[in-house]
């Protein structure tokens, strides 16, 4: 049986993470506009990705700008071919990167002409040139969190696209990759449901268990933060604290 959807409801850095975190076998199928592309799945890993005559790693890349379009998951189907060779999780980052880059030159080049445009002094340096990393600025608040709160035990800062931003988790034996794409996947499947009831989107979502809770709480439209706390801790403190950091996560990606 396959399974379908939209790229705008669930991204492809999700898809690919959550099929080889679980190990899958099978073939996504992409398709936006007259493009049609195959991403194959085995043992864990991409294995082989073609783009009409195109095929190999550097497809995937182009495969990762993708923001809209249908997509097609069938298990059990073997690759054609293997063209991959570069690790699941390795590919992902790389693709991130290089999107983070050209976002980046384009505002240098914005920026740039600012400059010009108002003529601004020489000794006065632009922002970009100045301000931090946004991922070291991240580690910093959930390390800030995680110090002030008599609650939350361990964080995270997942984008809705699946790619984990950050994280904090000091309990060892946790692969923080996976739990971001199952967290982003949880949030989604809760999304679809609250705007199935007219319910409006998540803001804050609590999965309690018999050892502790998980909250994950809106951080503007581009991230989820996610939080763990012990079974008997604070809730409404706990809530409290998760909603301003994400108000903090928020205001930093923009």
């Amino acid at each position: 049986m396959a399974v379908s959807g939209d790229l705008r409801d669930m991204a492809l850095t999700t898809l690919i993470s959550v099929n080889c975190t679980e190990h899958n076998r099978g073939q996504l199928r992409l398709q936006r506009g007259e493009q049609e592309a195959f991403i194959y799945f085995d043992a864990g890993q991409i294995v082989h990705v073609t783009l009409g005559n195109q095929e190999g790693e550097g497809v995937i890349y182009e495969l990762l700008t993708w923001e809209d379009g249908f997509f097609e998951l069938e298990m059990d189907v073997p690759p054609p071919a293997h063209t991959v060779s570069t690790p699941w999780s390795n590919l992902v980052l790389e693709g991130m990167r290089r999107i983070d880059e050209d976002t980046l030159e384009l505002e240098a080049d914005v920026a740039e002409e600012l400059w010009t445009m108002e003529r601004i002094e020489q000794k006065e340096v632009p922002e970009m040139a100045t301000r931090k990393k946004r991922s070291d600025i991240l580690a910093e608040h959930l390390e800030t969190l995680l110090a002030d709160s008599a609650d939350i035990r361990a964080a995270a800062v997942v984008g809705r696209d699946g790619l984990l931003l950050a994280s904090n988790i000091p309990m060892g034996g946790h692969d923080a990759t996976r739990v971001g794409a199952e967290g982003t996947a949880v949030i989604g499947l809760s999304t679809r449901m609250l705007n199935t009831l007219d319910c409006g989107d998540p803001q804050a979502i609590v999965l309690e268990g018999t050892e502790g809770r998980i909250i994950a709480t809106a951080a503007g439209p581009r991230a989820v933060v996610m939080g763990l706390t012990e079974a008997d801790s604070n809730l409404g403190m706990a809530l409290l604290e998760m909603r301003d950091i994400a108000a903090d996560i928020a205001e930093v990606l923009g």
